[in-house]
C-alpha cells in the first residue's frame, strides 16, 4: 500500500487526506498544533507535530510520496532546504505553490513565465521555494494553485461590505477546492513526475461580478468599486487539461457558488 506524508494538514490538507484514505493510500499528516493531533487520528490520518525548520519526524520522512503544503513565512527557504536534504533518494514531492510566482501583465501566463521576486505580502519569493526541490535530485512535481474557495472558505465573505475597490473590471483567477483535490489526486494517479502545472478555473468573471454574486449568495452587502484601473493576470490552465487530460468540477467559479 502507498504511504503518502502530506506536511500541512489544514483546510486543503485534510480535504486531500480523505480523498486519498478512501482511495486505499496510507496517509502520514502533520499539524503545528498538539491539539489537531488526536481530531487528525480519528479521520485516519497517522498525525505527527511538524513546524518547518524544527527536527523532521521520521514518520514523514518514509513515505513514497510527500506533498508539501505550507504557507510561507519566517525561514521558510531554510526550512525547505533542510526537509528537502532529509528526504529519501526515491520520494516523490508534490509542492503546492502559488500563483503569485506571475508578475501582473495583463495577459495571460503560462508555466514558463514565473519570475524571481518576493511577494508584495510575505516577503519570500516562492518561485525559491519551488526550486528548492524542482532543482533537487528529488522527482518533484509543482503545482501552482489559482485563489482557492469552498467550503468553509466562502468568497462572499472576502470583499462584503468594501467600498472604493479598483479593479472592478479584472478577470478573477480561482480554484475550487474539489478541483484543487482532484488535480492532485490525477497528477499521482497518472504518475506525472518532473512537471509544473498551473491550476485555475476555466473561466475568468470580473472582479465586480464574481464578488457581487457571491456576496448575493450569503446575504451580504456587496463590494463597492470605483473606476480605478489595476493591473492583472490570467492564470493559464491548458497544460494541465492536455497533459493530465483533466476535466474541471468547477470551470465556472460563479456556477461553483451554488455547491458550497
Amino acid at each position: 500500500m502507498t504511504k503518502i506524508s502530506i506536511i500541512g494538514c489544514g483546510w486543503l490538507g485534510n480535504a486531500l487526506a480523505v480523498r486519498f484514505l478512501s482511495s486505499g493510500f496510507d496517509v502520514v499528516g502533520s499539524t503545528t498544533s498538539l491539539t489537531k493531533l488526536e481530531p487528525l487520528k480519528e479521520m485516519g490520518i497517522a498525525p505527527v507535530v511538524y513546524t518547518l525548520g524544527m527536527p523532521i519526524p521520521s514518520a514523514l520522512l518514509i513515505s513514497e510520496i510527500v506533498i508539501i503544503n505550507i504557507p510561507p513565512r519566517g525561514n521558510y527557504l531554510q526550512g525547505l532546504e533542510e526537509l528537502c536534504s532529509s528526504l529519501k533518494s526515491e520520494t516523490w514531492v508534490i509542492f503546492v505553490s502559488s500563483s503569485s510566482v506571475y508578475e501582473n501583465t495583463n495577459t495571460d501566463v503560462y508555466e514558463n513565465d514565473a519570475k524571481d521576486f518576493p511577494s508584495p505580502h510575505t516577503g519570500i519569493s516562492l518561485l525559491k521555494a519551488e526550486n528548492v526541490f524542482f532543482e533537487s535530485p528529488l522527482d518533484t512535481t509543482i503545482v501552482r494553485l489559482a485563489g482557492l474557495f469552498g467550503p468553509n472558505r466562502h468568497p462572499g465573505k472576502f470583499l462584503a461590505n468594501k467600498e472604493n475597490i479598483a479593479g472592478a473590471n479584472n478577470p478573477v483567477n480561482m480554484i475550487h477546492l474539489d478541483d484543487c483535490v482532484g488535480i492532485i489526486h490525477k497528477i499521482i494517479e497518472s504518475n506525472s513526475r518532473n512537471e509544473i502545472f498551473n491550476a485555475c478555473a476555466t473561466a475568468h468573471p470580473t472582479k465586480k461580478l464574481f464578488y457581487t454574486e457571491a456576496s448575493k449568495s450569503l446575504n451580504l452587502q456587496p463590494p463597492k468599486f470605483n473606476d480605478q484601473e489595476s493591473p492583472f493576470k490570467i492564470i493559464n490552465s491548458d497544460k494541465l487539461k492536455s497533459v493530465l487530460d483533466y476535466k474541471f468540477n468547477h470551470p465556472d467559479p460563479i456556477k461553483a457558488l451554488k455547491s458550497i
